[in-house]
């Protein structure tokens, strides 16, 4: 008797993948750029690390702060980059589950899958993405925003954050894009007041309002021969919108395997349960 055969495939596990390239990514961004804002934070030289001096010690005030201004840029820049390659992480992931499922359902032979999954590792993150649709019609919400933050990612990485010609696609300006969120508050009247977090003051509102949440796409253009130049709480958007568009991911996935006719964990659990 052939006794079949149950794999299970942990989504979250594959979410946890990109989940924990944005926590490190936030967290190593406040420790560094608190550190590159804190003006009593002063100490830049590793005397007691190593006996080997690269840089002049007792260097001016201005060049301190001329080196922690830096720091700061570099941090978010480093940020930036563990972000998208995590990222890219995620996506290998994934598509090797989604050619699991195809090749278990016969959509395609287990030799396509073995060839498939490698070469689709060395790709970059643009052609992940156009891949990932085509074969499996997975995709989040705008891969066209995560193309411009790999990018980002590729002039930070190849030219030092300075923008050259090979990272425009058309026109002279490199464009990043993400979906942040705004709140805003609505009064009685019609009023709409803009809320820039984190609040400063009080707002009085005589007559009540609501507070509501809006999606907005934000757009940053860097012109050739300029440098990248983000600021953190940018970064921590970026962040958040790398946690939707995985989120997106996942639910194109979990679908396709629902097409196939591959049942997910509640489904089976209720199968189990007595009458």
């Amino acid at each position: 008797m052939i006794v079949p055969t149950h794999v299970n495939i942990d989504f979250n596990k594959f979410r946890e993948t990109a989940y924990k390239g944005v926590r490190r990514t936030v967290v190593f961004l406040g420790l560094g750029f608190n550190a590159a804002k804190d003006p009593a934070f002063r100490n830049y030289e590793l005397a007691d690390i190593s006996p080997i001096h690269l840089v002049p010690s007792n260097v001016p005030e201005e060049t301190i702060d001329h080196f922690k201004t830096e720091f700061g840029r570099w941090i978010v820049a480093c940020g930036l980059r563990e972000l998208i390659e995590t990222f890219g992480l995620f996506l290998d992931g994934t598509h090797n589950a989604c050619l699991f499922m195809a090749s278990h359902k016969n959509q395609i032979t287990f030799e396509d899958a073995t060839v498939w999954q490698p070469a689709f590792h060395y790709k970059g993150i643009k052609d992940k993405l156009k891949t990932f649709e085509s074969r499996f019609n997975v995709k989040p919400n705008h891969p066209e925003h995560i193309n411009s933050i790999q990018q980002v990612r590729n002039c930070l990485t190849h030219r030092h954050g300075i923008v050259g010609k090979q990272d425009c696609d058309d026109g002279d300006e490199l464009i990043l894009k993400w979906i942040g969120f705004d709140l805003f508050i609505e009064t009685p009247t019609g009023k709409t007041i803009e809320l820039v977090l984190p609040l400063k003051e009080v707002i009085h509102l005589k007559d009540g309002g609501t507070v509501n949440l809006r999606f907005s796409e934000r757009i940053r253009a860097y012109k050739i021969g300029t440098p990248v130049d983000l600021e953190a709480k940018d970064l921590v958007e970026i962040c958040n919108f790398v946690l939707m568009s995985t989120d997106q991911t996942l639910k194109a996935v979990s679908e396709y395997a629902k097409n196939l006719g591959i049942p997910d964990a509640e489904t089976i659990n209720a199968e189990k349960e007595p009458n």
